[in-house]
């Protein structure tokens, strides 16, 4: 699903440079709950509506994790972990920005991490953010790397850069998602831990949004889509080694509005393993490991791809 849409709502955007307000504001979220080429858009996936999936996983069989570990789900689009239908008002994460290396054929490639919560839906809408780690072509050899931060309230705006909060490889960084039920707003918060800088963003949803809650949450390192307007084709995976992903949890149940709820790690909620594969899904791109601590774990880029249209 290409997440683009030509209504923007307004957003707040407020930046904050000291590592103590950073710290401060995770803290009060934890408790209370570049364009490759011109004129093109990268666009991020809901792999549990239409992107390309290979399998039998159900993204809406189960309102629990499994007893048995996380179920396999084979796709186009992400590497990671997401739960499957619940209640959730917040997600949260933590890693490296990784090395963007230039893929062995020359092209230009793209990658993205970020947490999420909700389907991509007018009634639940997935709010998402975190970094890009591409590798660009500006009029030369493809070898360029280029890092930033964004976010998106899918269906409702496209991707949006962040360029007021530096960030690139090797800089910690944290990303909390939020349902703000009673202010009726997504809530963003961008970290750049090593760098002592990050924002604090608000976006206000439409009336369609009604739910209060998102149904799902995610933990992805992701195969983005390039955009023209001419149509869309899922990017040559920048090669990023491996990611080591910390702090991934969610905030279950309804944290406003008299609410009740509690944050569990990605082992507590976490029903499906995501597998990003080429669109005939015969070369296994990436994949997560399994988890390494009740809110960890790694992704290990194994193969690029090609650009291409499932």
């Amino acid at each position: 699903m290409s997440h683009l849409h030509s209504s923007l709502r307004f957003a707040r955007l407020s930046t904050f440079i000291t590592l103590g307000v950073i710290t401060s504001l995770l803290s009060i979220l934890t408790q209370t709950y570049p364009a490759v080429a011109s004129g093109s858009t990268a666009a991020h996936s809901n792999v549990g509506s239409s992107v390309p999936v290979f399998g039998n996983a159900s993204h809406s069989s189960k309102s629990f994790a499994s007893a048995t570990g996380p179920v396999d789900d084979n796709n186009v689009a992400w590497a990671g972990y997401h739960t499957a239908v619940g209640q959730y008002t917040a997600a949260t994460m933590s890693w490296r920005v990784p090395t963007a290396r230039p893929v062995a054929e020359g092209n230009g490639s793209m990658s993205s991490i970020w947490p999420g919560i909700g389907v991509g839906s007018a009634q639940d809408p997935l709010i998402q953010a975190g970094t890009h780690a591409d590798v660009i072509c500006p009029g030369g050899p493809c070898t360029t790397p280029f890092y930033y931060f964004w976010w998106q309230v899918y269906p409702f705006n496209n991707e949006q850069k962040v360029p007021q909060v530096p960030v690139e490889a090797g800089d910690d960084v944290r990303v909390t998602v939020k349902y703000s039920t009673d202010k009726k707003r997504a809530q963003i918060t961008l970290a750049n831990v090593s760098k002592n800088t990050g924002t604090f963003i608000e976006f206000d949803l439409p009336a369609s949004a009604s739910a209060g809650v998102a149904t799902q949450a995610q933990w992805i390192v992701e195969r983005p889509q390039l955009c023209f307007p001419e149509g869309c084709s899922w990017a040559k995976l920048t090669n990023f080694g491996s990611i080591a992903i910390t702090a991934a949890s969610a905030f279950t149940g309804r944290a406003n509005a008299g609410g009740s709820g509690t944050w569990k790690t990605v082992r507590n909620v976490a029903a499906f393993r995501d597998r990003s594969f080429s669109c005939d899904g015969k070369v296994l791109l990436s994949e997560p490991r399994a988890l390494s601590a009740e809110d960890a774990f790694s992704v290990d880029w194994k193969a690029s791809g090609d650009w291409e249209a499932c």
